[in-house]
């Protein structure tokens, strides 16, 4: 019969492979619609346009019969051995189709409306097989911008931490540099002063030395003047003494020549005494002067 001839080449494990695939389109195209790059309207279309061919394919492989088509479908669906969501949505889809279909075969190849059929499996299970997709792209997406943003902010911490360090090391390298500056500053500024108080001392030890030879030398010549007057009332002392024992014995002299004449004489060599030692004060006050000054 034509009918087994078309059962026959539908093998269920290919069949099951390319309904796996066009699921996976359909459920494509209803997340195209959700991430707002195709309208629903087109979506839908193209849904259609793939569905009411494997749709067809099935009814008429089975001739219509609704019971052939339940067991068919059951040996494709049991082709994914993993319970996998391709598994779950042709399961889904078979049993979809066993409640639209009629138990009467001819309607069912040649009236029933496939395209009701197949928008309700549009708005209903693969809606909610790509909203669940959708759902879990959704937590990814939002794990991936979470360890994302984690990311940056461990980068932008570490960045902020490397900046600390340098700006911390940046200082602290300025301070030494200010407080070997500084004490390098300070030294030099001691040196100075030592240098200035050495100097000084210098100049006083020298202006000390200077005077202290001065004043030695000052004492040598008033010592030397002292001698030289010393020496000289010495030799007026002795002047005076000779000049003295001479009129003392011209004196004697006239006093036997003559009394009267001898006291005249006495009379002035008295007076001459007195002018000689006036004459001799006068020199030792200008001695004395000259040692003052």
């Amino acid at each position: 019969m034509r009918g087994s001839r078309a059962v026959a080449r539908m093998q269920p494990a290919v069949v099951a492979q390319l309904l796996g695939e066009v699921e996976k389109k359909w459920e494509g195209l209803y997340l195209d619609s959700l991430h707002h790059t195709k309208s629903n309207e087109t979506a839908l279309t193209e849904m259609k346009e793939s569905c009411l061919k494997v749709t067809k394919s099935i009814t008429d492989g089975s001739e219509g019969e609704k019971d052939r088509v339940v067991e068919y479908m059951s040996e494709v669906c049991d082709e994914d051995k993993d319970k996998s969501s391709n598994k779950m949505m042709c399961e889904q889809f078979a049993t979809d189709l066993k409640a639209f279909m009629t138990d009467d075969s001819y309607a069912n190849r040649e009236t029933v409306d496939f395209g009701v059929f197949c928008t309700s499996f549009y708005n209903r299970a693969v809606s909610e097989q790509a909203l669940m997709v959708k759902e879990k792209e959704d937590k990814e997406e939002a794990a991936k911008l979470k360890h994302e943003a984690e990311e940056r902010a461990k980068r932008a911490e570490e960045e902020k931490t490397k900046r600390e360090k340098e700006d911390a090391a940046r200082k602290t390298a300025e301070e030494k540099a200010v407080a070997e500056r500084k004490a390098k500053e300070e030294k030099e500024a001691q040196r100075k002063v030592a240098e200035k108080a050495a100097k000084e001392k210098k100049l006083a030890e020298e202006k000390l030395a200077e005077e202290k030879k001065l004043a030695e030398e000052k004492a040598k010549e008033a010592a030397r003047e002292r001698k030289v007057i010393e020496a000289a009332e010495e030799e007026a002392r002795k002047a005076a003494e000779v000049a003295d024992v001479k009129r003392k014995a011209a004196n004697a002299k006239k006093r036997k020549a003559s009394p009267r004449a001898a006291a005249k004489a006495e009379s002035g060599n008295a007076t001459k005494a007195e002018s000689g030692n006036a004459t001799m004060g006068k020199a030792e006050s200008g001695n004395a002067t000259k040692k003052m000054f």
